[in-house]
């Protein structure tokens, strides 16, 4: 019997490997139960396929979550380029968090989930790196910051976006809040940069 024909031809399989990831953990909320023979049934290509690309679920976890920081790296960068002071920067950049978060959930959950070590390839670090840099540097928008702190506020900023869309995308902000996910960013992020600006007390 003659082999089944796949859906895709060699050139563009890589990409149809990982949007069918992306489709697969935007359906479900993560990847944690992502198979590639599931991933290769959806992408209608043969079992075997996927390890012409990736040497097992990881490496393909790894290459989305490396495009994935790379796209909201651009993101947040375009956003502070458009700012036009310290605190309109600082705002902006949590601002375009959500904005990602919101369209592109399936890459936010591969980015931060368990499923990959952000130091799996040398790539995956440097790009997640680059985005928390850009963390950083909103901080450091607050002058009386300590460079040296710049690091741990960077965290409780990155800690403070995720938590909070994660809360708005998961139902669990109650309606009595009366707040969108946009509306508590630019608060919380207000008073955050009011408080780096004071320096500690």
């Amino acid at each position: 019997m003659p082999a089944k024909p796949e859906r895709y031809h060699h050139g563009d399989l890589r990409r149809a490997l990982m949007d069918t990831v992306l489709t697969m953990v935007s359906e479900r909320g993560d990847a944690g139960d992502v198979t590639l023979r599931e991933v290769a049934r959806r992408a209608g290509v043969s079992h075997n396929a996927p390890y012409r690309h990736f040497a097992d679920k990881e490496a393909l976890l790894a290459a989305i979550a490396t495009e994935g920081f790379g796209l909201l790296t651009a993101d947040l960068r375009a956003a502070r380029g458009g700012a036009a002071d310290g605190r309109e920067r600082f705002v902006a950049t949590g601002m375009a968090y959500v904005r990602f978060a919101r369209r592109h959930r399936g890459y936010l959950a591969v980015m931060h989930g368990p499923g990959v070590a952000k130091g799996h390839t040398a790539d995956l670090q440097r790009a997640a790196n680059e985005t928390f840099q850009i963390l950083k540097e909103g901080v450091g928008d607050a002058r009386a910051v300590d460079p040296a702190r710049a690091r741990q506020l960077g965290t409780v900023v990155w800690a403070f976006l995720y938590g909070l869309t994660t809360l708005y995308d998961n139902h669990q902000v109650p309606a009595s809040v009366g707040a969108s996910a946009e509306q508590l960013v630019e608060l919380g992020l207000s008073h955050f940069f009011r408080s780096f600006e004071r320096g500690p007390a």
